[in-house]
């Protein structure tokens, strides 16, 4: 038998993120007394990664290090995420409380995140004009020298 396997294969930085949390034993980490937790965010196209230390895998330790590499990543390369994808454990997803569930929540809010940073909040590279602003500023300014000011005349 043959099995057919989907890549997944992404054109551009920030299409997909691929999202995974790890335990090290109490042995893996020199002079630690307590096991330690890796969550690590992978850009799937150019391959950047970034891992944050998390003392447990509970849903909100999670989301907690997993804004931070959202965040970093970001700062540090211009990568925002339009997907994250995750092994949909216990700590990434929740099938009957998505509302109440950090992970889930988190995941929801950043596509209102990135909506408002893109649209509505001032940047300063526009003036502190919000990209909605600056643009109705440049079709104004379009119309009134070209004289289509959506007046009528009469």
């Amino acid at each position: 038998m043959q099995q057919s396997k989907r890549k997944v294969i992404k054109t551009r930085a920030g299409e997909l993120g691929h999202l995974d949390c790890r335990c090290l034993g109490k042995d893996q980490i020199v002079g630690s007394k307590s096991r330690r937790c890796l969550v690590a965010m992978l850009d799937a196209r150019a391959r950047l990664a970034w891992a944050e230390a998390a003392d447990d895998l509970k849903s909100l330790s999670v989301m907690f290090a997993a804004l931070k590499s959202l965040n970093l990543l970001n700062a540090e390369y211009g990568i925002r995420f339009e997907a994250v994808l995750t092994d949909n454990g216990a700590e990434a997803a929740s099938r009957g409380n998505l509302a109440g569930h950090p992970m889930e929540r988190l995941l929801g809010e950043l596509a209102l995140y990135l909506l408002y940073s893109d649209t509505a909040r001032p940047h300063q590279g526009l003036g502190g004009k919000t990209p909605l602003h600056a643009l109705q500023d440049l079709s104004t300014n379009y119309l009134t020298s070209t004289g289509m000011t959506g007046r009528r005349r009469g």
